[in-house]
């Protein structure tokens, strides 16, 4: 993209964002991040779990500059977040990993329930969607993670019995098998609480909600109007695919997707990848650097409390 791109056209088309609608976005990133950290607290409170919001903060904080180096579905940032579960919060290793989860299975179930219903709907309006090879393996892939979540959290116990009925003596299936019981306790303390279930669930709606609202602010200034459904759909579907572990933190796949669904819009070649560009620096390096802050803010705390109690330190 970046041989083929006019670079007089991309900076023309970047000078286009202005500074007043660049700190509108950047402040609802931080409105999302921070119900995210809200989705964690209630949902560990569902579990019967203690959740103060700071330390949630401080733990998705570091996770999310984890999940910047790691490729893929966050597997390095979600490692992190359950070892300072265990270290700042007290949870055991299953409490820790059920939570985590718990959560992923709601937010790319949600996420997933959306990319199908764009997929279903609206794949023949856009011609990276409309292509058949992309658009079945997309299908194919939703529908294998929507039966994994609804296997996960409401056909729990099934699970744990088909897996008892297994012969594999094969230690990690042991412990497969033990994780899986301990999460089924869980699941059966949610599934008694189909309300506070669904409002985590909407919850997790309205979060990627405003990843498509920020698009939508964002291509104005380049003449976009009634498009707003399409923008949802190239907003998810880039996130989606960017999920698949190709790279670190899906740089690269998000972008090319993203740009590629924008000129599908009428954009061209340079607009579309400056607010592709854009949107991601609102939506992933400002979050990375803003983590990273916190982050060290977080160790020098934690630092600075460690001396003030060690005995003789102010010798």
């Amino acid at each position: 993209m970046l041989a083929k791109a006019n670079f007089a056209q991309l900076i023309a088309s970047l000078k286009q964002v202005k500074l007043s609608l660049l700190a509108l976005l950047l402040a609802l990133q931080v409105l999302t991040e921070l119900l995210l950290v809200w989705q964690w607290c209630r949902l560990a409170r569902l579990m019967g779990l203690p959740a103060p919001f700071h330390q949630m903060l401080f733990i998705n904080a570091q996770g999310t500059v984890m999940e910047s180096i790691t490729p893929g579905a966050k597997v390095g940032g979600e490692v992190v977040r359950a070892l300072l579960m265990k270290e700042r919060l007290g949870y055991t290793t299953n409490q820790s990993t059920a939570l985590i989860a718990m959560q992923k299975v709601i937010s790319v179930g949600a996420l997933v329930v959306i990319n199908l219903l764009v997929l279903l709907v609206f794949s023949s309006q856009s011609p990276i969607l409309a292509n058949h090879a992309t658009r079945l393996g997309l299908l194919v892939t939703m529908a294998l993670l929507l039966g994994l979540f609804w296997l996960l959290l409401l056909r729990t116990d099934w699970l744990v019995a088909r897996l008892g009925k297994s012969r594999n003596t094969a230690k990690w299936f042991a412990g497969l098998k033990k994780w899986v019981a301990d999460f089924a306790d869980y699941t059966r303390l949610l599934r008694g609480q189909h309300q506070k279930l669904l409002s985590q669930f909407l919850l997790a709606l309205v979060i990627w909600g405003v990843f498509p609202a920020k698009l939508v602010l964002l291509v104005r200034p380049f003449g976009v109007r009634g498009a707003f459904l399409m923008l949802v759909a190239t907003t998810l579907v880039s996130y989606f695919v960017a999920m698949i572990p190709i790279s670190p933190g899906g740089l690269g796949s998000f972008e090319v997707t993203m740009t590629s669904m924008l000129v599908g819009l009428g954009l061209t070649a340079e607009q579309s990848l400056s607010a592709s560009l854009t949107f991601r620096f609102i939506t992933f390096w400002f979050v990375v650097a803003v983590s990273l802050g916190l982050s060290i803010l977080d160790n020098v705390r934690l630092y600075s409390t460690t001396v003030a109690r060690t005995p003789g330190s102010h010798r």
